[in-house]
């Protein structure tokens, strides 16, 4: 997925005052309901939010997935603190990362005297306040009607926990076996029953791999957080004369299980579909697994369907 974010022009803000708030009641419905119609809703937060933006101080970024609004953040700036009032996002679009890639836009448009960041949660809302304290933020009271948890931290402190767990991608070469082995042997203290032993055998096989013209049309990536691989993905480039075309077969793809959730499996396969169209490949074939995690992530790629049924035959 590609996000693009821009500031909202003021003047237009009635134009988009409804989808905004869509976002909004679909995202509190579930946390803490008000108990109102969705009329009476809508009318008590546009009569806040209105005015409060024209406050010049005040801003509101749009997140946006080509031409689709995935969500959108309201900030405040004063004197040397930065308020983080409201961020709102689509549930499809939650733990892809969006989060990471808004506050890596926001770095250079917070100015540099800024000191302290602080932020308030509703009381329902665990999985916010679980953001806000991984972000380093700490809680140091409540809001004035009692609804809402305080949260205050370091500016500093905030974009360098984002710099230091910032994800990128690089092609899996062989210089970086070490590396993955490294991951896979991870990925089995968090989880158990990975299915092959990490034993010389293998790790002569992999290390083969990488000198077998065999291997040519393979496309494998890795993610890397903190200078360590989080997660991989892997594919095979099919050639078939059947109608002269070329596909790509979906092999793995794997994330630790403490990285699950924050987007790394979408930016994995975002950065795979990429790569496979510089090569002329229009169409990525793979297995489901059969676990509900994994149904759940395939289920929400973009451009993708389920169909036909999928057969492993043993050659013997």
């Amino acid at each position: 997925m590609r996000f693009n974010f821009q500031l909202l022009e003021k003047a237009a803000l009635e134009d988009i005052l409804l989808q905004l708030f869509k976002i909004l009641h679909g995202n509190m419905s579930l946390i803490a309901p008000t108990g109102g119609t969705f009329e009476e809703d809508f009318a008590v937060w546009r009569e806040y939010i209105v005015p409060a933006l024209q406050e010049e101080r005040r801003q509101m970024v749009l997140m946006l997935c080509g031409d689709e609004l995935a969500g959108y953040f309201q900030y405040d700036i004063c004197n040397d603190v930065f308020m983080m009032e409201e961020i709102q996002i689509k549930p499809e679009y939650q733990g892809t990362g969006l989060f990471r890639e808004l506050y890596r836009w926001l770095g250079d448009k917070i100015p540099g005297d800024v000191t302290y960041v602080e932020a308030y949660s509703n009381k329902e809302n665990l999985k916010s306040q679980g953001i806000l304290e991984r972000l380093g933020l700490r809680r140091i009271g409540e809001s004035k009607n009692g609804n809402s948890y305080h949260y205050m931290g370091k500016c500093r402190g905030l974009w360098d926990y984002l710099k230091k767990t910032e994800l990128t991608i690089e092609k899996y070469t062989k210089d970086k076996i070490r590396e993955v082995l490294d991951f896979e042997r991870r990925l089995r203290e968090e989880e158990s029953d990975w299915g092959w032993e990490i034993d010389d055998a293998y790790i002569r096989q992999v290390e083969d791999s990488f000198e077998d013209r065999a291997f040519d049309g393979s496309v494998s990536l890795l993610a890397y957080s903190d200078g360590r691989v989080v997660g991989r993905i892997d594919s095979a480039v099919i050639a078939s004369r059947f109608d002269g075309s070329k596909k790509a077969y979906l092999d793995w793809i794997c994330v630790l299980k403490s990285y699950r959730h924050k987007g790394v499996a979408q930016k994995l396969m975002g950065a795979l579909r990429r790569a496979l169209k510089e090569e002329g490949i229009d169409t990525l074939v793979g297995l489901t697994a059969s676990n509900g995690e994994a149904q759940s992530f395939y289920k929400s790629v973009p451009n993708s369907i389920m169909r036909d049924t999928g057969i492993w035959i043993d050659i013997s």
